[in-house]
C-alpha cells in the first residue's frame, strides 16, 4: 500500500483494501470455527493469568495469613481505580472490530491512538492517587498491620498504571482484527515475568531481597511494563505503519476521542460499579474477621479457575460481534453470542462439579502448616468448603454475565448496560451494608452474593433477548464517495466485504444506545 493512500477518504481507500477480516477466520465470523480460532489464543493467555494469580496467592499464603488477606483487598482497590480507564481504553477493540467489519481498515491506527492518549493521561492520575489512597483501609476498620500491607501493595502496584493501560489500548488493535496470537504471546511473556519475579521477591531467592507483599507488587509492575512496551513495539512495526497508519495517525483526533469517551467510559463505569460492589463485599467481610477474609480470598483465587479462562472467550465474542455489527449483520452477531454461551456453559458446569466434589484438596494448596496452627488451618478450611458451595451454585449461571454482556458491549450497548449495573450493584451494596449492620455474619454475605450473581445473569439474558442492540454501531458515517455516472452494485459489495448485506455497504452510521 502506498503512503498517499493513507490520506484518501475512507470510501476511496476502501476500494483498494483487501477483505475486512484480518485473521483467517473465514467468510462467516459467526461460525464455531471462527469463534474458536479467535478465542483459543486469548483463552490460553487468560489460563496463564489464572495460573499466575493462583501462584501469587500460593506464594503470599506461604508468607503469612496477613499477606494473602491484604493482597485480596488491595488488588481489588487497585482495579477499582483503574476500571473506568481500563474499560474506556479497552473499547479500542470494539472500534477496531467495527471498522474491520465495515471494510475501513485505514481508520484502525487512529482508533488505537485515541486509547493510548487516554491511557497516558489517566494512568498518571491513578499513579498519583496510589500514593495516598492506602489510608482508606485503616479508615474502614482493618487491623493496623493488615492496613499497612494493603497500603504498601497499592502504592507500588499503581506505578504500573500507565504501561498497563497503554498495553490494553494497543491490544485492541490485534484483538479487534481477530489477530489474537500476538496478544497471547505478549500476555504469556508478561505473566511469566510476573510469576518469576513474584517468587524471587516475595521469598528473597537467588540474592533478591525478601519483600513479602511488596515483592508481589513490584512483580505486577514489571509485568505491566512488559505488556505496554511489547505491545507498542508490535503495533508500530513497519508493516502495520504501512497498512494501517499506526504511526502516521498518532495525533489526537477530537471527534474520535470523543466517541471513545462516549462509548468507552460507560463501559469503564460499569466495570467500576462492578468492582466497587466486590470491593465492598471483601471489605465488609474483613470487618467480620481476618480468618473469614483469608478464607474468602482463597476461595476467590480458586473461583478464578472458573471465570478467568472465559475472559478470553468473552473477548472473542465481543470482537466477532463487533465485526458482524460493522457488516450490519445482527443475525450473525446473535449466532456468535449463543455459540459462545454454549461453550462457556459446558466449562462452568465442569467447574461447579469440581468445587463441590473436591473442595478440600483445592483449599489445601493455600494452607501452610508451617506458618499457621493446625486448629486455625482447620477453621479456614471448614469455612472455605462451605463458601465454595456458594460459588458452585452461582457458576451455573455466571457464563451469562461474561458472554452475553460481552456481546452487548461488542455491539456498542454500553450506556444501558452501565445504568442497569448501577441499579443492580447499588441494591447489592445496600443489602451488604444491612447485613453488616445487623451482624448476620459471613454466610449471609455469601448468600446475598450468590442470589445477586444469578439475578444479574438473568438480567443480561433479558437485555440480550430484547434486541435493542441489533441496530447499534459505534463508528462514524463514512465520507460519501464522489458521484459517478453508474455506480455498480458490485463496487458497494466490495467495500462492504459481505455480499449478503442488503444495505449500502459504503455508509455506516453511529447510533447511540437505545
Amino acid at each position: 500500500m502506498d503512503e498517499p493512500l493513507l490520506e484518501q477518504t475512507a470510501a476511496e481507500a476502501a476500494q483498494h483494501l483487501p477483505p475486512p477480516l484480518a485473521a483467517p477466520v473465514g467468510d462467516d465470523p459467526s461460525s464455531l470455527r471462527s469463534l474458536l480460532q479467535v478465542a483459543l489464543p486469548l483463552t490460553l493467555a487468560t489460563c496463564a493469568q489464572t495460573i499466575m494469580h493462583f501462584c501469587d496467592g500460593l506464594f503470599l499464603a506461604r508468607s503469612g495469613e496477613t499477606a494473602i488477606a491484604a493482597h485480596g483487598a488491595a488488588s481489588l482497590l487497585q482495579w477499582l481505580l483503574l476500571s473506568p480507564l481500563q474499560g474506556a481504553v479497552s473499547f479500542t477493540a470494539t472500534l477496531v472490530a467495527q471498522y474491520v467489519g465495515a471494510g475501513r481498515r485505514e481508520r484502525l491506527g487512529a482508533a488505537v491512538w485515541q486509547g493510548i492518549w487516554l491511557g497516558l493521561l489517566g494512568g498518571g492520575l491513578v499513579t498519583l492517587f496510589g500514593w495516598w489512597g492506602g489510608g482508606l483501609f485503616a479508615a474502614i476498620g482493618h487491623a493496623p498491620e493488615l492496613a499497612r500491607q494493603e497500603a504498601l501493595f497499592l502504592r507500588i502496584a499503581c506505578l504500573g498504571a500507565i504501561p498497563g493501560l497503554v498495553g490494553s489500548a494497543v491490544s485492541g488493535f490485534f484483538s479487534g482484527r481477530a489477530d489474537t496470537r500476538p496478544v497471547m504471546w505478549i500476555q504469556l511473556c508478561g505473566q511469566t515475568i510476573n510469576l518469576i519475579l513474584a517468587y524471587l521477591l516475595i521469598f528473597g531467592v537467588a540474592g533478591f531481597p525478601a519483600l513479602g507483599i511488596a515483592g508481589a507488587a513490584w512483580a505486577t509492575v514489571a509485568g505491566s511494563l512488559w505488556n505496554g512496551l511489547a505491545g507498542l513495539a508490535l503495533f508500530l512495526r513497519r508493516r502495520h505503519r504501512r497498512e494501517f497508519g499506526t504511526w502516521q495517525q498518532r495525533r489526537l483526533q477530537p471527534e474520535m476521542f470523543g466517541r471513545l469517551l462516549r462509548f468507552g467510559f460507560p463501559s469503564g463505569a460499569r466495570f467500576t460499579v462492578e468492582l466497587l460492589g466486590w470491593t465492598c463485599f471483601v471489605a465488609l467481610i474483613g470487618r467480620i474477621g481476618q480468618t473469614e477474609l483469608a478464607a474468602t480470598n482463597i476461595v476467590w483465587r480458586i473461583n478464578s479457575m472458573a471465570f478467568f479462562p472465559l475472559f478470553g472467550l468473552s473477548a472473542a465474542v465481543a470482537t466477532l460481534v463487533g465485526q458482524c455489527q460493522g457488516r450490519r449483520r445482527p443475525d450473525l452477531s446473535r449466532r456468535v453470542a449463543w455459540r459462545g454461551l454454549a461453550v462457556a456453559q459446558v466449562w462452568m458446569l465442569a467447574c461447579s462439579a469440581l468445587f463441590v466434589l473436591a473442595p478440600r484438596p483445592l483449599l489445601g494448596y493455600f494452607l501452610d502448616p508451617a506458618t499457621t496452627s493446625a486448629a486455625h488451618l482447620a477453621q479456614i478450611q471448614s469455612i472455605g468448603v462451605v463458601v465454595l458451595r456458594y460459588v458452585a451454585l452461582y457458576c451455573l449461571l455466571d457464563s451469562c454475565n461474561l458472554i452475553l454482556l460481552a456481546a452487548l458491549q461488542g455491539a456498542g450497548d454500553t450506556r444501558a448496560t452501565m445504568l442497569l449495573s448501577l441499579a443492580g450493584y447499588g441494591l447489592f451494596i445496600g443489602v451488604l451494608l444491612l447485613i453488616d449492620r445487623l451482624r448476620l455474619g459471613l454466610y449471609a454475605m455469601w448468600t446475598a452474593c450468590t442470589i445477586f450473581v444469578m439475578a444479574l445473569a438473568l438480567l443480561w439474558l433479558a437485555r440480550f433477548q430484547q434486541g435493542g442492540w441489533r441496530h447499534l454501531q459505534v463508528i462514524e458515517q463514512a465520507a460519501a464517495p464522489p458521484a459517478q455516472p453508474s455506480p455498480s452494485s458490485s463496487s458497494a459489495s466490495e467495500i462492504q466485504g459481505d455480499n449478503s448485506s442488503q444495505t449500502d455497504a459504503g455508509v455506516t452510521r453511529a447510533v447511540g444506545p437505545q
